[in-house]
């Protein structure tokens, strides 16, 4: 009798099995290490809680009433020094303290005013505005900062306010937003 593998085969044919949409297994190794620190952290918090409970519970116990005008310490380490270890101060006893004598001398704080006209990242073009304010009449000076290499074109400094006013308003006629700054030199 000839047989039809042909047909056997597909009507036989086992369904897949392997369900692909199961959790991997180190998912849940991770998981479990997860709960595992969770519950350890709490026990060791509830055995530290107590802990702590307990110590409070002592430290009140050992507190004795205080009458008015005594005072008592606020810190432990008072108990824990023994009477040899430090002399101790009474109410009766004063207290003696060496006060360093400090004397100052008056200094003489001068003021002076310059009048920031631009900052430069390059020197050639500050050096320039430099020489078209000396034909001006402006007596500038270019100030390196040291911090972000800019270069400042300045005029001053100035000893009187008035006079760096004066200067300040020529400056702003001619078309320069300028800053007035006070500097405090002793």
């Amino acid at each position: 009798m000839p047989r039809d593998y042909a047909k056997s085969n597909t009507s036989k044919r086992r369904p897949n099995t392997k369900n692909k949409s199961s959790t991997p297994g180190w998912l849940w190794l991770v998981s479990i290490i997860v709960i595992v620190g969770f519950v350890a952290g709490i026990i060791y918090l509830h055995k530290h809680k107590v802990s702590k409970i307990t110590k409070t519970v002592a430290i009140t116990q050992k507190v004795t009433p205080q009458t008015e005008g005594t005072v008592t310490p606020r810190f432990e380490f008072y108990s824990m020094l023994s009477k040899d270890s430090a002399p101790t101060e009474t109410a009766d006893t004063p207290i003696k303290a060496k006060i360093p004598v400090i004397t100052l001398k008056p200094t003489l704080v001068t003021s002076s005013y310059i009048i920031q006209i631009a900052s430069f990242k390059e020197h050639k073009p500050a050096d320039e505005l430099k020489a078209k304010l000396a034909l001006q009449g402006v007596d500038v000076t270019i100030q390196k900062d040291s911090v972000h290499s800019w270069y400042r074109v300045n005029a001053g400094p100035y000893k009187d306010e008035n006079t760096a006013n004066k200067i300040k308003a020529k400056l702003q006629s001619a078309g320069y937003q300028v800053i007035l700054r006070k500097q405090h030199t002793p």
